[in-house]
Order: structure tokens, then C-alpha cells, then sequence
């Protein structure tokens, strides 16, 4: 199945995610566990939390779906209203106390220290590893052989709807949000947390975009490496179009852009420059449809780790979710894109004078490929990846005054060329938000004609 980023999500109905999110859940519970730790100005207390039963045992090594909940309470909580989640991954059983170099707790610990309020991490989501009863192979699961095996029983086995992994992702999340309200009341009364921002990267990622459009009390999202916010089947063989049918009204009762009227919150979208899955100028499909703020940040130099690197991304995070705590003003930027035979021109405008602008550019390493991956298939082992030698460059951008800056480039000689501005602005207590423009990319023509039927199969590369 080979699926291609096209805006045609009109009038999609969302009944499928609703109901299962809203269904209620006999499973449902949480306990906080006899064990906590001590930093220096909070105190991380974990809890085990069942979110619900997601198939039968019958159907599943992994029915009852339970969770390792991390919350972090800052001594100095300023914020009693407002909280972070963070949807994380791990795998079951892992131990419930988290290694000392975990990147998310260090993530949430920061956060929940400069903002001065409640915030929580949700490992296993997916509940893994997951062994399917009707899998022939018994194969133990993890990560996407999880959704694509229930995918395929969706699409070739006509199963429910439920089978689809994203659902109870995205339901866990949201009785995350019930538990962390609860356990802060339970510590103090005072602590009435009915707003969320909802992080999390890759297919956390799109049930960050999921959790945004299914409950109310998030108020913003920071959805990290998953913008595939609008597909389409392009598939066009008559034989496969009853089953392409399907496959593409269930995508549209799930992708992001089905829900587009309810994502009018401010959102963050954090993209990785070598993106080894996503490709750099997504934002071409959806952003112009976006309702609301909508942020763009372009991370140089790495690929989909970018997952696990939240440290690259700490510093504009804090600044955005800050200014949603605080319910202060967000620049505002924008930008155009003029593409000339010769080469293109990016210009950005924004309402707020930067502390600093930059432009990030990066050559494929042929002209053969649009590829600015930072690792590929390694050609001698199929079963690796080698590095592959995209670097991103820094230079400065063209002032035409203090509101409005510009990047200029030829066509190389030969490939493609990608840019971007980047602006940082001040933040609130002494923070600084990072966002770019989306990424020019020149010449602008593809290296191949549209693909038509069987042409358009394809393998990894």
C-alpha cells in the first residue's frame, strides 16, 4: 500500500474514534506505587494505571493495556489548572522505576521545574510486546508491527474498526488526563488541573494530534516527527478499489485532517530535517487548512531519533508551553515562497522583532534522488542502515528591516537544494521560542512523473 499526502478530508465523520475513546471501560483503574524520587526541587511519583481492555485474550497476549504513569510535582507549583503530558513509549514488563538517563522523565523534570506545574509522562503506548492469536508466526510485536498487523487484519480480514492500534493509543492518553486530575486533587485539593498540552513523537505523535481533537481539555499540542496530517490511497487498479475504498475512509476517520475543525487549538508541529520516513515539505499538503496558530520547527542535522533527542527540542517547548500556562502572546510569522527558473526566494514577516535569524540549507547528494534522509538502507545489508551524507549548513538571512528577512538561492548543479528560516523570539521567564518557516525546496520539480496503478509499488531504499 503505497499512500500519498493529498488534501481531500471534506466532511469526514469521526464516529469510529469518538466512540471508542467515549466508550466506558470496566478496566479503567490506577495505583499509585510505593515508590518515589526526590530531585533537587520536585518530587517524581509513579503510577500504574490500566486503561482499558483493547481485543480479548482471546484475541491478544496484551488485552489489558496498563501503563506506567510518571507524574512530576514541582515544589514551587505556581500553575493548579494546567498540566503537560508527555505520551511515551516502553515496553511491558519494565521496571516502574524509570534508568537515570531516561530523556522523557529529564524532559518532564525540566519542564515541571521552569513552569511550576504538573507535569506527566505515559509509557507503553503501545502496550508491547503483543503477541496476536491468529498471527501463524506467534510473532512477539512492538512499535509499527503492531499497527501494521492490525491494519491487515482490518483491511484483507474485515475486522473491527477496533483492531486499529490508534484508537486505544489515543483512549490511553486520554484516561492519562483523567488520572493525572485525580491524583493532583488527591495530593492537594487545590489542585484542579482541567487544561492539557499533549506532547509525544513519531506514532505518538499522531495520538498527540488525535488526543487534541477528541477531548476538550487539551488546550494546545506538540506533536514531534508526525505531520502525515492528510492521506490519500493512490493506488487506481480496478480490481483493489473496493478494498482502496476502505482503507481510505477508515485513514480518513483517523489522519489528522479529519479533524480539522477541532484543531483550532495553538500547535507546534516539530519536524526532523533527515526525516528518514516523513518527507521535509509536508506541510505543502495541510498547513495553508490549518485553523488556529499553527507553529512550524524544522529540526537540521538528524533524522527520526529525533524521538529520542528532547533535548534539541527542550528549549522551544518550554517557551510554547509556558506561554499557554501563562496565557501570554505568541509571535506571529509568516512567510512566501517564490520559486523562479533560476533558484527561489524565501521572505518571512513576523509582528515581533527576532533575537536572532538564521537560515538552514542542505544539497542531495546527487541529482537522481529529492532525498534528504539522514540514514538510508544499507545497499550490502537490507537488514542496516548507514549514515547518508546530507548535512544541513547555517547562514545568515537578509534583513530587509527589522520585521522582515529574507533567503535567496541558485538552483544547484546539479540536485536539489532545501532551506529554511529560523527565528528565535523572547519567550516568558527568560525563555525563547524556536520556529522556522516550512522548507523551500528548489528547483521545484520531482526527479519522476506522477505514478499510475502497478507503478507506483515500490520498496524501501
Amino acid at each position: 500500500m503505497i499512500l500519498l499526502m493529498m488534501m481531500s478530508m471534506q466532511g469526514a465523520e469521526a464516529a469510529p474514534l469518538d466512540d471508542y475513546v467515549n466508550r466506558p471501560d470496566p478496566f479503567y483503574s490506577w495505583t499509585t506505587l510505593n515508590w518515589s524520587s526526590r530531585g533537587p526541587t520536585y518530587t517524581l511519583f509513579a503510577i500504574n494505571m490500566t486503561s482499558q481492555m483493547w481485543l480479548t485474550d482471546a484475541e491478544s497476549s496484551q488485552a489489558t493495556w496498563w501503563h506506567y504513569l510518571y507524574v512530576v510535582v514541582p515544589d514551587r507549583l505556581t500553575n493548579y489548572e494546567t498540566a503537560l503530558l508527555y505520551i511515551g513509549l516502553g515496553n511491558n514488563p519494565d521496571s516502574c522505576i524509570p534508568a537515570a538517563n531516561d530523556p522523557f522523565i529529564s524532559f518532564a523534570t525540566k519542564m515541571a521545574d521552569s513552569t511550576g506545574s504538573v507535569c506527566a509522562v505515559l509509557n507503553q503506548v503501545p502496550n508491547q510486546p503483543i503477541v496476536f492469536n491468529n498471527d501463524p508466526n506467534q510473532a512477539k510485536r512492538f512499535e509499527d508491527a503492531i499497527l501494521a498487523w492490525s491494519w491487515y487484519q482490518f483491511i484483507n480480514n474485515n475486522a473491527s474498526v477496533d483492531w486499529l492500534t490508534v484508537l486505544p493509543m489515543t483512549k490511553a492518553a486520554v484516561r492519562a488526563m483523567d488520572t493525572i486530575t485525580a491524583f493532583a486533587n488527591q495530593l492537594n485539593p487545590s489542585h484542579n488541573i482541567n487544561k492539557f498540552v499533549v506532547s509525544g513523537a513519531s506514532k505518538r505523535g499522531w495520538t498527540t494530534w488525535l488526543t487534541g481533537a477528541v477531548d476538550r481539555r487539551v488546550v494546545a499540542i506538540v506533536p514531534i516527527v508526525m505531520d502525515l496530517l492528510n492521506i490519500t490511497e493512490i493506488r487506481t487498479d480496478a480490481e483493489d478499489r473496493e478494498k482502496d475504498t476502505k482503507i481510505f475512509s477508515t485513514f480518513c476517520l483517523l489522519c489528522r485532517a479529519a479533524y480539522k475543525d477541532r484543531l483550532t487549538m495553538p500547535k507546534y508541529i516539530i519536524t526532523a530535517g533527515g526525516d528518514e520516513f516523513f518527507l521535509p515539505d509536508n506541510s505543502y499538503y495541510y498547513l495553508d487548512q490549518m485553523l488556529g496558530e499553527t507553529y512550524l520547527r524544522t529540526v537540521p542535522n538528524i533524522g527520526h531519533s529525533l524521538t529520542f533527542q528532547t533535548a534539541l527540542v527542550y528549549s522551544g517547548v518550554q517557551a510554547f508551553y509556558l506561554s499557554v500556562v501563562e496565557n501570554t502572546r505568541r509571535p506571529n510569522m509568516t512567510w512566501t515562497m517564490k520559486f523562479k527558473r533560476t533558484g527561489g526566494v524565501l521572505t518571512m514577516f513576523t509582528d515581533t522583532i527576532p533575537v536572532k535569524v538564521e537560515v538552514h540549507y542542505a544539497k542531495t547528494v546527487d541529482g537522481v534522488r529529492r532525498d534528504f534522509r539522514a540514514s538510508v538502507l544499507d545497499p550490502t545489508n537490507p537488514g542496516s542502515v548507514i549514515p547518508h551524507p546530507v548535512f544541513w549548513n547555517e547562514t545568515k538571512a537578509v534583513a530587509k528591516n527589522s520585521f522582515q528577512y529574507r533567503a535567496t538561492f541558485r538552483n544547484p548543479k546539479k540536485g536539489w537544494l532545501i532551506f529554511h528560516i529560523q527565528a528565535f523570539f523572547d519567550g516568558p521567564k527568560g525563555s525563547k521560542f524556536e520556529f522556522t518557516t516550512e522548507n523551500m525546496i528548489i528547483p521545484n520539480r520531482l526527479p519522476f512523473p506522477r505514478c499510475q496503478g502497478e507503478a507506483c509499488h515500490g520498496m524501501l531504499l
